[in-house]
């Protein structure tokens, strides 16, 4: 017997603006909805989680923000296509994954889909809020720009096509395989992406970069009070850990911890530092050690 439990989606809506992100992607605000199986399109019961840009009110700029909502009847007419994922099984659980999901405006060119991006393979990872299938975040991705690509050329919204205005375009991962989805589809010959990849994958190739056990030539100051001046700065630099936050992620899992901060730089963040893999090489200079041998 089928499950009527309500379903969680990815839904992609229509957007006033340009944002930042890959060409295909940017035309949509992304979103995840949950809603019942039976009639997704009552919006009485469906509530909405995503990430948006909000103008401040202390300033004039926009800000990245999170909210949950439940959807009225009139926000439903920008709703272009949704994509079933998952069967809700604990939705208090699942509210608290997602406002768990943080905002991350300091990342370059982080948006409403890295937010559904990360929200997602957090609910895959938990596997206790949802049940489902799925297990690969590229492939849902691929299979909702594909899905709406075929009804923006048939003419879905634009006006042209014979549709009902009142049913949103509903795609079920868990009964239809992704592969139809994709197949009747014209190619968009775009590009495979890193972020394309699942992220058990992912997390492997970040642990991989991870730098073997360095040597951190420390000079000692017996007589500024034991400050010390690390020599080797630019070569111990760590780029892995500004790539991305989940990149920066996995190298705090593996136990560096930001050190050695060059005091006569006040921005200065430190030096990525292990305390069980690296290894401190210090010279120690007392008073007048500077003139020996003068």
């Amino acid at each position: 017997m089928p499950s009527d439990k309500d379903r969680l989606y990815v839904a992609l809506y229509a957007r006033g603006r340009n944002p930042k992100g890959p060409e295909a992607e940017k035309k949509y605000h992304w979103a995840l909805i949950v809603a019942p199986k039976v009639d997704p399109d009552d919006n009485t019961r469906s509530i909405r989680f995503h990430a948006k840009e909000t103008i401040s009110s202390d300033l004039p700029q926009l800000l990245w923000t999170y909210e949950e909502e439940r959807l009225d009847r009139g926000a439903r007419n920008i709703l272009l296509a949704r994509v079933a994922i998952g069967k809700v099984l604990d939705i208090e659980r699942l509210r608290s994954m997602l406002a768990s999901i943080p905002v991350r405006p300091e990342t370059p060119n982080w948006n409403c889909v890295a937010w559904v991006q990360e929200a997602v393979e957090t609910v895959f990872k938990d596997r206790k809020a949802v049940s489902t299938s799925l297990n690969n975040w590229g492939e849902v991705k691929t299979t909702a720009l594909s899905y709406i690509q075929k009804k923006t050329a048939d003419h879905r919204f634009d006006g042209q096509g014979n549709f009902s205005g009142g049913k949103v375009p509903t795609w079920d991962m868990l009964e239809t395989s992704p592969q139809a989805a994709i197949a009747t589809t014209p190619s968009t010959n775009s590009a495979f992406a890193f972020t394309d990849l699942p992220l058990e994958i992912r997390e492997i190739i970040w642990k991989f970069a991870l730098p073997e056990p360095r040597v951190f030539n420390v000079l000692v100051w017996v007589s500024a009070g034991l400050k010390m001046q690390l020599l080797n700065r630019p070569d111990l630099k760590m780029p892995l850990a500004s790539a991305c936050y989940e990149a920066r992620r996995i190298v705090k899992e593996a136990g560096y911890v930001l050190a050695f901060r060059d005091e006569d730089e006040p921005k200065d963040p430190g030096i990525w530092f292990h305390p069980r893999k690296d290894r401190i090489e210090r010279t120690i200079w007392g008073p007048g050690d500077w003139n020996m041998g003068a």
